[in-house]
């Protein structure tokens, strides 16, 4: 038995050495390359130029430009945009972040630069949108009786005085068979 199990894993081997040449970056399309380096270097100063330079010298600016408007719909700057305010949007989650640290951090050089694009891509501008989240922000937190997991999470809750709800789900089944059937896919 360990022999046939030594074959399927040499076959398993070969088929994923086979597959790993297949998926290098070099045999990727440009608009992939583009995008896979802009998401990786989105928070440092990054321009046009130093993408073409590190993933396609041989080809021009405007023609970086064209792959990724293709690809995606948004020319470079407004990629390289979205990405950073995604980032951004991350921080948010952390109530005590002031904005010049999340903007500096998502590789925006100037404070306002990053309200305008955020005001622009978001339709609101920051302190908005972190009031309507705070304001729409509700959590339901399934539990267990004696559940240890579950007092460590209320009681974080309970220290940041955030919000909740509990809900019993042995008690409660129907409510949480419910949940659980609409979310599980996400």
């Amino acid at each position: 038995r360990s022999s046939y199990l030594r074959r399927i894993e040499l076959l398993y081997n070969r088929f994923a050495k086979s597959m790993k040449s297949h998926y290098k970056f070099s045999n990727l399309p440009l608009s992939r390359k583009v995008s896979l380096y802009i998401a990786v270097h989105s928070t440092t100063a990054l321009t046009c130029a130093d993408v073409v330079k590190a993933v396609a010298p041989s080809i021009s600016e405007s023609a970086l430009n064209h792959a990724l408007l293709v690809a995606t719909g948004l020319n470079f700057n407004q990629y390289l945009n979205r990405l950073r305010i995604a980032h951004a949007m991350s921080y948010f989650l952390y109530d005590s972040l002031p904005f010049d640290y999340i903007s500096s951090i998502s590789g925006f050089n100037m404070e306002i630069t990053f309200f305008r694009r955020f005001k622009s891509l978001i339709g609101m501008t920051p302190q908005t949108y972190m009031k309507g989240r705070s304001a729409t922000e509700s959590i339901t937190l399934y539990t267990a009786p004696d559940c240890l997991r579950c007092k460590i999470v209320k009681g974080f809750l309970a220290e940041h005085q955030i919000a909740y709800e509990t809900v019993d789900f042995k008690a409660d089944a129907q409510t949480f068979n419910t949940f659980y059937r609409a979310n599980r896919k996400a």
